[in-house]
């Protein structure tokens, strides 16, 4: 299988020209520089957080299962009548009370 010319060399082997970008001239004298004071950094507290309340101080935790599962989890939430979230909570701190340490997820 060949492979496919590229746009410049088709360009060429067309004898098109390439298109020049116009010259800008120099400016005559270089303005003089002024320094101004940087502006201070916005901090982390004036800066607007993109979470929603309920995720504040939240970290995410992202792992991956069988489809199996997943479906599995899904349809445990829809029967306890609570959400994913509520059984991935409920489940670590099963696992942290398996091996003695505080439960709080």
């Amino acid at each position: 299988m060949t492979k496919r010319a590229n746009l410049a060399t088709a360009l060429h082997d067309a004898g098109a020209k390439p298109a020049q970008l116009p010259s800008i001239p120099a400016p005559a004298a270089a303005p003089a520089i002024v320094e101004k004071a940087a502006p201070a950094a916005p901090t982390l507290e004036a800066v607007p957080s993109s979470r929603p309340p309920s995720r504040e101080g939240l970290r995410a935790v992202t792992g991956y299962i069988n489809p199996d599962a997943h479906k599995q989890l899904r349809l445990l939430a829809l029967e306890q009548s609570g959400s994913v979230q509520e059984l991935i909570v409920e489940a670590l701190n099963d696992l942290f009370r398996k091996h003695g340490k505080p439960q709080i997820a």
